[in-house]
């Protein structure tokens, strides 16, 4: 496959699906099962990061975030990664 990702980046709430749903998607692929995701959303709820955790997403960004801020969020969760693999 040449479409190798190591991470996915996705926005929780995005029109007709949303970013579970899109993960959901993208793991179904063969040999996508394993990539880790991280979401962005405006939902502050503790629930819904709970639920994304419970998913095994390695990271949730509350919006709004400062862009120059995503870098370092993304390294700080790409390193602690395999505890949410």
């Amino acid at each position: 496959m040449d479409f190798n990702p190591q991470l996915f980046l996705l926005d929780f709430m995005m029109p007709e699906m949303n970013g579970e749903e899109t993960w959901k998607g993208l793991c179904s692929i063969e040999g996508l099962s394993d990539v880790p995701a991280v979401f962005m959303t405006a939902k502050t709820e503790r629930s819904i990061i709970d639920h994304l955790f419970t998913l095994g997403a390695a990271g949730v960004i509350l919006k709004p975030f400062e862009l120059e801020d995503i870098g370092q969020l993304l390294e700080s969760f790409w390193q602690k990664k395999e505890a949410f693999i």
